[in-house]
């Protein structure tokens, strides 16, 4: 565990009322440093800009937005009430 672990540690152990055991392994090395940098995200896949779908499975057998009509916006805390 490192230092900038440390704090998290505790505020954990602080939480549950209990002290977590601290382990030190015979054949691991502390002193190692990652191999590439873990603090950047990794690039995402590029996607079809042409696709609509965003990750999320299709829902009923409609043509999209355009098969349907339009939906009047209500902005009042009301729960909406469905017909």
């Amino acid at each position: 565990m490192s230092q900038e672990e440390e704090g998290d540690l505790r505020g954990i152990e602080k939480a549950i009322a209990s002290r977590l055991p601290r382990v030190t392994l015979p054949d691991f090395d502390y002193t190692a440093r990652p191999q590439q940098n873990l603090d950047q995200r990794p690039p995402r896949p590029a996607r079809d800009p042409r696709s609509r779908s965003h990750g999320h499975a299709s829902r009923g057998t409609g043509g999209g937005p355009a098969a349907r009509a339009p939906q009047q916006r209500r902005w009042s805390g009301a729960p909406r009430r469905r017909p």
